[in-house]
């Protein structure tokens, strides 16, 4: 009896040590919030797959040649044509800056290409938590198991195989999934990709992209017709190719907006390199305890059938207790507002420049940080006022805004060049040499979020409603540019609708701002004053 204590107590021993470990692994993804985490690195490989090709990098790289040839050309005119403070001579003095920085990213994104294919390849993200947690609670229930035959006294052969060829398999995952190449090249991406991946650096690209376009507007239609001689062809070249240009920029620079979010998850997953060694060393620890106990001959003798169950619906509850924690609950706060509905259409009194701003319906663009009573805007190169921080608008085929229904976008919404084609509510403008223009969906083309009809609603003198299911289209993509956001939410210097009502002339003004989120104009806010007559339906 003596003997058969002494091996059920070092039987005892590996058991629960296999226990611990099989808990360990089981936890790791809570511990390190994979669940969450994971799948975000997921969708940022997914997203930024289009972008790390040598041919779209190459692209990309060709471009700002073009435009670095334009510049070079535009500086070569005439002063009179370029004056230094118009958005031509802003270029100039900042294109040094932008070219060696983009080409920096640039040349950042090429060499990581090889690493990018690399963690691509490895199992989707999603499964990764599961990569622990399955194995660890199957070493868990071993482990409890083997310690219930220690204690019975029953021979467990079976179990300590079982222990070995689980110790082995997850040894082997590594290797199966080549981690021990990919995942150190998947750390160095991460540690290049960690200046590109920040708000500052996405704010700093946004406005690249505004320099330029600014420039190609001011050159095509300004300094160009006043030349009086035909441009030098590089001008030509750039302002011909501008659209294409801006159509694959934009996007480029919404991926790197909407990963910000997604690359900082990852980031702080523990390093790439070290995720082999995850499996490596619990899986020698198996193997090294549960070898001596494939070769015990028998088994001492006890029971603890109950505490095994005990211990096992333990485990189980801790795993559901973790599985819960990973998902969530978000509330939809409504905009609410009492008064009386004014269902109808909102026509608008078309926008007109003036020596100072302008007049009518306009929208304007708020840069990030700014603020909507005093800027800084962005300039449109497109626009027809003397101050080109102002667009105006023009009522589209409905005469202005509707309320009580919707003025869905056409299918499809955009032509062959990226302008947006939409019409009911305002005729579309050109804004960076492409045209956007306005609707309301059922369904927000940006986040896919279903939206209320649009509703305004009068108080007294006042105006306030629900705006959210408004969008802007351009250049191949959507802005939602309600107010509030479908689903309530008002981010950043999302304000309004606020507005006046006279019953007597039908005369009303409407005001709102709504701050972008996610795409190449993240943090961007439309600021939009629509002015006009009130229609009932």
């Amino acid at each position: 009896m003596s003997s058969a204590a002494a091996q059920g107590r070092r039987g005892r021993g590996p058991a629960i040590a296999v226990i611990v470990i099989g808990v360990g692994l089981a936890l790791a993804p809570a511990v390190f919030q994979m669940f969450s985490r994971a799948p975000k690195g997921g969708d940022m490989i997914e997203q930024f797959r289009p972008y790390m090709t040598t041919g779209k990098i190459d692209r990309f790289r060709g471009y700002l040649d073009e435009i670095d040839a334009a510049d070079k050309a535009a500086s070569r005119l005439p002063p009179s044509a370029t004056a230094s403070g118009g958005a031509v001579g802003e270029l100039h003095r900042q294109w040094p800056g932008i070219d060696a920085d983009m080409g920096d990213m640039l040349a950042t994104m090429r060499t990581d290409i090889g690493r990018f294919r690399g963690v691509s390849a490895l199992p989707p993200f999603v499964l990764f938590p599961w990569f622990f947690v399955i194995p660890g609670l199957i070493a868990a229930a071993l482990g409890l198991l083997a310690l219930r035959a220690t204690r019975r006294g029953t021979p467990r052969l079976g179990l300590h195989r079982a222990m070995v060829v689980l110790g082995l398999g997850v040894l082997a995952a590594p290797a199966m999934f080549q981690m021990c190449t990919r995942a150190p090249g998947g750390a160095a991406m991460i540690d290049d990709f960690r200046p590109l991946m920040t708000e500052r650096k996405v704010t700093t690209v946004q406005g690249y992209f505004l320099t330029i376009g600014a420039a190609e507007g001011e050159l095509r239609n300004q300094v160009v017709p006043a030349l009086g001689t035909p441009p030098d062809v590089a001008i030509t070249t750039f302002m011909r190719d501008w659209p294409r240009i801006s159509n694959e920029m934009a996007p480029m620079i919404g991926t790197m907006a909407d990963n910000v979010g997604n690359f900082a998850a990852v980031d702080a997953l523990p390093p790439f390199w070290l995720f082999p060694w995850f499996f490596v060393i619990p899986g020698l620890l198996i193997v090294g305890l549960a070898v001596p106990g494939a070769r015990r001959r028998r088994a001492v003798d006890g029971t603890a059938v109950t505490s095994a169950k005990h211990s096992i619906a333990a485990v189980l509850t801790l795993v559901a207790v973790v599985g819960a924690g990973c998902g969530g609950s978000t509330k939809k706060a409504g905009a609410g507002a009492t008064g009386r509905k004014l269902v109808g259409t909102f026509r608008l009194t078309a926008g007109t420049c003036g020596a100072q701003g302008a007049t009518g319906s306009t929208f304007r663009m708020l840069q990030p940080g700014g603020k909507a009573g005093t800027g800084p805007f962005v300039i449109n190169g497109d626009s027809s006022c003397a101050d080109k921080t102002w667009t105006t608008l023009r009522p589209g085929r409905d005469g202005g805004l509707r309320t009580g229904s919707y003025q869905a976008q056409p299918t499809p919404p955009f032509d062959a060049t990226g302008n947006a084609v939409s019409n009911g509510i305002a005729q579309p403008q050109k804004w960076f040499a492409v045209a956007f223009s306005l609707a309301t969906n059922q369904k927000d083309p940006q986040t896919g979020t279903a939206a209320p009809v649009p509703r305004v609603v009068l108080s007294g003198t006042s105006l306030s409603g629900d705006l959210s299911a408004l969008a802007a289209s351009w250049n191949g993509q959507h802005f939602n540019q309600g107010a509030p956001k479908p689903g309530g939410a008002r981010p950043g210097n999302t304000t309004g609708p606020t507005g006046t009502y006279d019953a007597a002339t039908h005369h009303y003004t409407l005001e709102w701002s709504s701050q972008i989120v996610g795409g190449p104009f993240n943090n961007f806010t439309g600021v939009w004053h629509l002015e006009g007559t009130f229609e009932p339906a």
